[in-house]
């Protein structure tokens, strides 16, 4: 998914939520070396200012949350207007 955003979306920078590290050098690799962050907590979204996301992405993610309602708050304050989220059924 990243590779794609990176060849197709034209973002400036990544931040990207993952907990397994065994596959962040791999993540790095694939943002092409654009700016990108890499985090391991799920649940602190303080690192990305608000209204700043114009895509948020959440692969097999909100199966996982306790509060998918609190988490789905807290990514639309950091879409910027226009932005989009795009989650898998």
């Amino acid at each position: 998914m990243v590779t794609q955003a990176v060849a197709h979306g034209g973002f400036d920078r990544y931040w990207l939520f993952e907990p397994n590290q065994a596959v962040h050098t791999p993540l790095r690799q694939a943002a092409g070396g654009k700016p990108t962050e890499i985090l391991t907590d799920m649940t602190d979204l303080s690192p990305v200012p608000d209204g700043s996301v114009g895509l948020a992405v959440m692969i097999h993610v909100l199966d996982h949350l306790l509060d998918p309602l609190a988490m789905l708050r807290s990514i639309y304050a950091k879409l910027k207007p226009g932005g989009a989220l795009l989650t898998d059924p």
